[in-house]
């Protein structure tokens, strides 16, 4: 199975430092897409990397693969952490997904009402918004 031209042309886009092309090879090779062949270490590694260069979808990502134990280790104080960061940067699933924590203060996480109500009453008003102007 050969690479697709997209892939190829993500990879170089990825060499050259651009942290969504990390987070979509990333998912892809944990996916086995775009003639990619599937390699949870090598998905993962793109994923951590663009999560710890800021990519919000990467640590949304991450932050539910802690929360699952999907090709990690379940850890729900890594889960948060991944998710807030994400959220922090106005991302609408960590938004939802990590208020809810913190608004119920669920799964080890310490309670915060004000910000995880915040958090996640925003996310659908923030998700209508963007789907409108799509």
């Amino acid at each position: 199975m050969a690479p697709t031209k997209l892939a190829e042309q993500t990879r170089r886009a990825a060499e050259r430092g651009c942290v969504e092309s990390l987070s979509a090879l990333g998912l892809w090779y944990l996916e086995g897409k775009q003639g990619l062949e599937q390699d949870d270490v090598k998905g993962m590694e793109l994923i951590r990397t663009a999560a710890d260069h800021g990519d919000e979808f990467a640590q949304s990502y991450l932050g539910g693969c802690y929360a699952v134990g999907r090709i990690v280790e379940k850890n729900y104080a890594l889960a948060a952490e991944w998710g807030r960061k994400a959220a922090d940067q106005g991302n609408v699933v960590g938004q939802f997904c990590v208020g809810q924590l913190y608004a119920l203060g669920a799964l080890g996480v310490k309670k915060d009402l004000p910000w995880g109500r915040g958090t996640w009453s925003s996310a659908p008003r923030r998700a209508t918004r963007m789907l409108s102007h799509s």
